[in-house]
């Protein structure tokens, strides 16, 4: 695929950068995460040269480079990674959008890998009330995310009576997933 792609658009195009992102997700559910990490950090290069610095496509390739390098025993490199599609998502969309309530809890995440629990909880906390508001009673997957991952933080940080109505209404939403 990667070198149909490449033939058709050229390797400057975000078609290929797409197609890099796709690889690299293929070979990290593979778990073969460092060869994925070079090709997520071409894609991230190839959408800043031909979409510009702030664009949605390399937002969601940040983060995959930012879990793929937690998962390579390195959060902190994440961290910044994280930070940068969390900055991008709020200059193109403002603080009340789903994408970028999201973007604040894969902050969140990002730093809970690197064992910034303190920082975690903050940013966790602001993807959360990001969340109360850009997502609806509707969309429960999206609320329960944030909700789990705060919970996960508290508990780590030894703070279980504040997690566990957390975790109540974490399992409220995913029972309605389920049903």
């Amino acid at each position: 695929e990667r070198d149909l792609v490449e033939q058709s658009w050229g390797e400057e195009h975000p078609q290929f950068a797409n197609a890099l992102n796709a690889l690299a997700d293929t070979l990290s559910s593979l778990g073969r995460d460092a060869e994925a990490l070079p090709l997520l950090q071409r894609a991230n290069a190839i959408y800043e040269h031909a979409l510009g610095p702030v664009n949605q496509q390399m937002t969601w390739s940040l983060v995959n480079e930012a879990e793929t390098w937690a998962t390579l025993g390195q959060p902190e490199k994440g961290v910044p990674l994280a930070r940068r599609a969390l900055a991008i998502r709020l200059e193109m969309f403002g603080e009340e959008h789903p994408d970028t309530a999201i973007a604040w809890t894969d902050v969140g995440i990002a730093l809970m890998a690197s064992g910034d629990l303190g920082s975690a909880e903050i940013e966790l906390r602001k993807g959360l009330a990001a969340s109360r508001v850009a997502f609806t009673e509707n969309e429960p997957a999206s609320l329960a995310e944030a909700l789990g991952f705060l919970a996960d933080c508290l508990v780590r940080q030894g703070k279980s009576a504040e997690a566990r109505p957390l975790y109540e209404k974490w399992n409220s939403y995913s029972r309605v997933r389920v049903n």
